[in-house]
């Protein structure tokens, strides 16, 4: 086991311990709450607050836990990957080996659905104990942040919870695995939009510059753009399958004097996402995916002399894919 494993798994087991005095403070808080409201079957102001905070508690340990756990998870599986593949770092996340990418709506509607409803529950209990809590002065306001902010998550998770319904899951298949520093990045989006005439997809491969600032309570994590291409693809080079899912098709010369991504230390990496959207009647379609662009024996230091012409959104020509698309019993299949 290298001294990085080991340093995962320490850290992990370090939050893991401390996010369980949440879930334990949580789990003993709301037992109080029950055991008064049986010995006494009224709501008052200390039973509800014992089972309000109770839960609270238990929702951020527990969720945090989980979080933890999934994390340790997938990184197990990446550090067997790094030993099957140690000089393709492309080929380490298995999501990018298998050339299919998910998008972030679900962890992102998990994220803010958690927060959402931890700061909601504190700010409930907050409004209710205002009077004592704004008796020594006006300070004490600064405590309605709290529901301020949970109604702001809520109202997030709300709509990326209807985005969820409305679009399902949407991927990214990879036709350049990895997409190439001095080459192409090339993929195509899979999703159920119903799109009226006219309208477009907008399109965005972006790389940034992912790092932490400070240390303690004052850690800031930044995302400076550092490259940044628009695309944007007409309805007349998508392609619709039989069950109405639109194949939208992606791709971008990516200069030779950018930098690719750097797997590693979260604290310090430059990461490539492809986000599209598009404006359509109700909620909007919206979708990332962080994909991954190396340096490779194609890159290469001088642009195709062609460029314009190979990048798709100049030109009126229909798109034409560079793999086999085909309906089976299995579903649509890629060859």
């Amino acid at each position: 086991m290298s001294s990085q494993q080991s340093s995962n798994k320490a850290g992990a087991g370090c939050l893991i311990v401390f996010f369980s005095v949440f879930l334990l403070a949580g789990l003993a808080s709301l037992t109080k709450g029950i055991i008064a409201y049986i010995e006494n079957p009224v709501f008052t102001e200390e039973t509800s607050a014992a089972i309000g905070v109770g839960s609270i508690f238990i929702l951020i340990g527990g969720g945090l836990i989980l979080a933890v756990l999934y994390g340790k998870k997938k990184v197990a599986a990446e550090d067997v990957l790094k030993e099957q593949d140690p000089d393709s770092p492309w080929l380490w996340q298995q999501d990018w080996r298998e050339g299919r990418i998910k998008s972030s709506t679900p962890l992102t509607m998990f994220v803010f659905w958690l927060f959402g409803i931890a700061f909601g529950a504190a700010g409930v209990l907050i409004i209710f104990k205002l009077d004592e809590i704004t008796s020594d002065g006006p300070i004490g306001y600064v405590a309605l942040l709290f529901p301020l902010v949970g109604l702001c998550m809520l109202f997030a998770a709300f709509r990326e919870t209807l985005r969820w319904f409305k679009y399902g899951r949407v991927y990214c298949d990879l036709i350049t695995k990895p997409g190439v520093i001095g080459g192409w990045f090339q993929g195509i989006i899979w999703a159920k939009i119903d799109m009226a005439p006219g309208e477009t997809i907008e399109a965005q491969l972006t790389c940034f510059h992912v790092y932490t600032s400070g240390s303690g309570d004052d850690r800031t994590t930044h995302r400076n753009v550092k490259w940044q291409e628009d695309i944007l693809i007409p309805q007349e080079r998508m392609m619709i399958q039989p069950d109405g899912t639109l194949a939208i098709p992606i791709k971008v010369y990516i200069p030779r004097d950018c930098t690719p991504t750097t797997p590693g230390s979260p604290e310090n990496r430059r990461e490539w996402t492809l986000s599209a959207k598009a404006d359509v009647a109700g909620i909007d379609f919206a979708a990332d995916f962080t994909v991954p662009v190396f340096v490779t024996d194609e890159s290469s230091a001088t642009p195709p002399e062609n460029l314009e012409e190979q990048e798709m959104g100049t030109g009126p020509q229909p798109y034409t894919p560079t793999i086999l698309v085909t309906e089976s019993i299995n579903g649509i299949e890629l060859y």
